[in-house]
């Protein structure tokens, strides 16, 4: 799926110091619970949440072209997603690449909130946005 990605998800990656490969092994090795998003095409999507040293989650979801394909599913179902991801934690929070004005938009409509200015982050010191949910 690695090769599928997104191009802003392989450059979101790529700025973060890993390979779209690595990221996704990274991601499934490190985290609590992992989820793959399905189609008739094979996997769109896969995300899941990784418990931080603070007790606190870090969501992360890596997409294929997949998704926009099936935008309107993947919206009337992203609700449940993020709650699945939020469930075990009073907050959740990453990071999102400055340049990506998709997940950001697709953030902000899940109700995440965002740090005014960006934080310079990852080996090509990319500008990424801290964001956050609290569990109501």
């Amino acid at each position: 799926m690695a090769e599928e990605l997104r191009p802003e998800d392989k450059e979101e990656a790529r700025a973060g110091g890993a390979s779209p490969l690595q990221a996704l092994v990274s991601g499934f090795a490190l985290s609590d619970q992992c989820f793959t998003i399905e189609a008739d095409e094979g996997p769109i999507a896969i995300f899941g949440h990784v418990r931080l040293p603070d007790g606190e989650g870090s969501p992360w979801l890596l997409g294929t072209e997949g998704i926009e394909r099936h935008w309107l599913w993947f919206l009337r179902n992203s609700p449940e997603i993020i709650a699945r991801v939020q469930r075990p934690y009073r907050r959740i929070y990453n990071f999102v690449d400055a340049r990506n004005a998709v997940h950001i938009k697709w953030l902000r409509w899940c109700g995440f909130s965002f740090a005014e200015q960006p934080l310079k982050l990852g080996p090509e010191t990319r500008p990424f946005y801290y964001f956050w949910k609290e569990t109501p």
